[in-house]
């Protein structure tokens, strides 16, 4: 089998329907397997599965284990050669999984490769890839100095944007598309099931990079992502910028030593101050969204020295 496909389910059940749709329109000459590890959807996901598309292995969880252990537990069970990770929200475009796959087989050295990806309106989603986190990327990030210059390389921030090359080896990239070479997922032993959502993504691709294994981005190919799980009230908005915080700080902490680990909190501090004033200036002014911004910024910076964060 060259290529095994993991989908991971959690009532998207219109979305997961176009995602099916789209892998088998798409191969033609590939030998592949689908696997929908489906995370207690209450939305008919499952039964989807079982009865449109028969041919897909449904693994149904209990409970919602999470992006990650779900995506280990399809794995677990998959035979391919590559293992492509693809969000229920999202839809292969024509010849896309066939370049990805053509890249790695012609790359033996490259751990995974993912995509651009577009949304519904034609425009280029944004933060799909970047740099890993360090001093330096947080520093800038938490400055807007890799927002202000973003083309400047004396800026680098967590996020790579604009980038014009067919292919560019990046820190990280997004889990909303990622193709695996199966023998670098074995060796890092795939996500680490202590992140249940958000910078799981980063936290593997790190893994690879210490053990030789580097990521790439190709610019030139692309998928189309609903970001049908964005749909989210104001307060789960803010709930989930502390956890990424959470989780990058978690991720970075993995490379770092304990003066590194309190200097990051420090820095991601004081850009949480700047925020804070930021948005209340805003707020005072009656402009859109600078409510949010105030609230998850202080939920924020009460969350960042917690003693779990890192």
């Amino acid at each position: 089998m060259k290529l095994s496909l993991i989908i991971v389910s959690y009532n998207t059940r219109d979305y997961l329907e176009e995602c099916l749709k789209s892998i088998y329109d798409t191969f033609q000459d590939i030998a592949f397997e689908v696997i929908v590890v489906d995370n207690a959807s209450a939305d008919g996901s499952a039964a989807l599965v079982q009865n449109k598309y028969p041919q897909v292995s449904l693994l149904a969880q209990e409970t919602n284990t999470g992006f990650g252990r779900a995506n280990n537990s399809g794995f677990n069970v998959s035979c391919g050669d590559y293992v492509m990770l693809l969000n229920s929200d999202a839809v292969l475009l024509p010849g896309t999984a066939a370049a990805l796959l053509d890249f790695l087989e012609e790359h033996p050295q490259a751990g995974a490769v993912g995509p651009a990806v577009y949304l519904p309106d034609g425009k280029l989603q944004t933060r799909i890839c970047g740099n890993l986190p360090s001093l330096c990327t947080l520093f800038n990030e938490s400055f807007f100095l890799s927002r202000l210059f973003p083309r400047l390389a004396l800026f680098p921030g967590l996020h790579r944007e604009g980038l014009a090359a067919p292919v560019t080896e990046v820190g990280w990239i997004s889990g909303v598309c990622m193709l695996f070479r199966r023998e670098a997922y074995q060796k890092v032993n795939g996500f680490d099931p202590d992140f249940f959502l958000y910078a799981e993504d980063i936290d593997i691709c790190l893994r690879l990079k210490n053990l030789g294994w580097p990521v790439y981005h190709m610019h030139n190919i692309a998928i189309r992502h609903y970001r049908g799980g964005s749909s989210q009230s104001n307060q789960k908005k803010i709930d989930n910028s502390v956890l990424q915080q959470r989780h990058l700080l978690k991720v970075f902490a993995k490379n770092a030593a304990k003066w590194e680990i309190l200097t990051a909190r420090v820095i991601i501090s004081l850009g949480l101050i700047l925020r804070l004033i930021v948005a209340a200036a805003g707020a005072a002014a009656g402009k859109n969204g600078y409510r949010i911004l105030l609230a998850s910024s202080w939920r924020r910076l009460q969350d960042v020295f917690r003693a779990e964060a890192g």
